[in-house]
């Protein structure tokens, strides 16, 4: 969903999913919630979320494949971009 204009603009996404390729080999990422968060005037300053149970899976220098799962309030992340 996108919402909140003209004061602020909201991105709330459900079921995001990202994959690419990294130095060792696949990488994916999935969360349930990811958000972004930007004023439309003031601060050049957008903060970004990712909450609800997410997955990463990685394959790492040795080449050794790696899945792992947090349940929802063990982790949280969160950025802001300046």
């Amino acid at each position: 969903t996108l919402s909140g204009f003209p004061f602020n603009l909201d991105l709330v996404l459900e079921g995001l999913s990202v994959k690419g390729a990294g130095a060792h080999g696949p990488f994916a990422w999935s969360s349930e919630r990811f958000a972004a968060h930007s004023l439309t005037y003031g601060r050049a300053q957008q903060v970004m979320e990712a909450a609800g149970r997410q997955r990463l899976s990685f394959v790492d220098a040795d080449g050794s494949a790696h899945d792992l799962s947090f349940l929802p309030a063990t982790l949280h992340a969160s950025a802001v971009f300046a």
